[in-house]
């Protein structure tokens, strides 16, 4: 995961993409640091030093497309877990989705949308599993 985020840093660098690399960025660092330590605390400081760095890169709301993605993946993989962490990162994707369309990334378009797939499809049978589970109690 860190190698596809340092990736996605590089690709977004050489689009001129600022605000979607900045995204990469603390993507990096979220998932390194999440590695270690899991805590609300934790979450709290990268959403908001999201938001600060954020702020110095944004020209049009489309630039906050990126950020949003990287808050919520960041708020999904400290705070959530289960089916809604794999919702969180779902809302995440779709933002990246979107920011890859606009930045004009053909690659990063189409392994977003393999992201979207796989995790809709671990979605439901996540959900198919719990109900059969539950079925069965």
């Amino acid at each position: 995961m860190l190698v596809f985020n340092l990736n996605h840093l590089l690709h977004y660098v050489l689009l001129g993409a600022v605000p979607a690399a900045l995204g990469a960025l603390l993507s990096t660092l979220r998932t390194g640091t999440a590695i270690v330590t899991n805590t609300r605390w934790v979450a709290v400081f990268f959403i908001a030093l999201t938001l600060v760095a954020g702020w110095f890169v944004v020209d049009a709301w489309v630039d906050m497309l990126p950020l949003i993605g990287t808050i919520i993946g960041t708020y999904s993989i400290f705070c959530l877990s289960g089916i809604k962490m794999r919702v969180g990162f779902l809302l995440g994707a779709i933002c990246w989705l979107a920011n890859n369309l606009i930045v004009g990334s053909i690659g990063g378009t189409l392994l977003e949308a393999t992201i979207i797939a796989t995790n809709s499809a671990t979605i439901y049978r996540l959900n198919r599993c719990s109900d059969s589970v539950a079925a069965h109690s």
